[in-house]
């Protein structure tokens, strides 16, 4: 009789197919994810946008939006100036499409702080505003600062406008040696309500493009 728990050299063939088997399922759904990507550029190609939305499952067990995406382009500005252009809270505002407010709540450290965004959204949208914790990592080693904002919805006042719950973007600055930048923004968010998808897809891929131009635009005049 066999001892309980044990494997035997004749089961193991079955236990290596069955890991084969998952690893390629597991390969396959996220080559099928990666399908989901949409990839665009700019029309001289310096900028590039890959972009997807799909449904997330959220805590009540109902479905959310979520749009995706991630804009790169290099710029001949300083590394400096474009933490610079983070600290400044009011110039957020200026690069991010239809925000009309971007105040800092207060400072948390010398490098995270809470901004509070208000955003004047187009027809047919409702106005909604976001509640962001900013992280401000510099990495000296490798010329590369990387700015994490993740929504922080309960630690700012409500302002009787819906508060989004997801709203996180990331920017990596990464210098290089022909006295350039490279930035790279990722962006995940979920909108108040769900937007229409034609309004979706006419956003990409220009809606980054612009955002990265005008913050651009903001780092070289400092």
């Amino acid at each position: 009789m066999k001892k309980a728990g044990i494997i035997s050299q004749t089961q193991i063939p079955g236990l290596m197919l069955l890991l084969f088997l998952i690893t390629t399922l597991f390969a396959s759904d996220t080559f099928s994810q990666d399908l989901d990507w949409t990839y665009e550029s700019s029309d001289d190609g310096k900028t590039t946008v890959q972009s997807r939305v799909y449904y997330e499952e959220c805590e009540k067990g109902e479905e959310s939006k979520i749009i995706e995406y991630s804009a790169k382009t290099t710029a001949k500005v300083s590394l400096q100036n474009c933490v610079a252009v983070i600290r400044n809270a009011a110039s957020h505002k200026i690069f991010f499409s239809n925000t009309e407010v971007s105040d800092k709540i207060n400072d948390i450290s010398g490098n995270e702080f809470l901004i509070y965004y208000f955003y004047n959204a187009p027809w047919p949208l409702p106005n909604s505003d976001c509640v962001s914790r900013i992280r401000i990592l510099p990495d000296s080693l490798e010329s590369k600062v990387t700015v994490r904002a993740s929504a922080e919805p309960d630690l700012y006042e409500d302002r009787d406008v819906a508060r989004a719950k997801l709203n996180n973007f990331t920017f990596i600055f990464q210098e290089l040696r022909n006295e350039e930048v490279e930035i790279t923004l990722y962006s995940k968010f979920s909108p108040v309500i769900s937007a229409p998808k034609w309004m979706i897809n006419a956003w990409f891929p220009n809606g980054p493009i612009e955002i990265l131009e005008r913050f651009i635009d903001l780092a070289g005049t400092l």
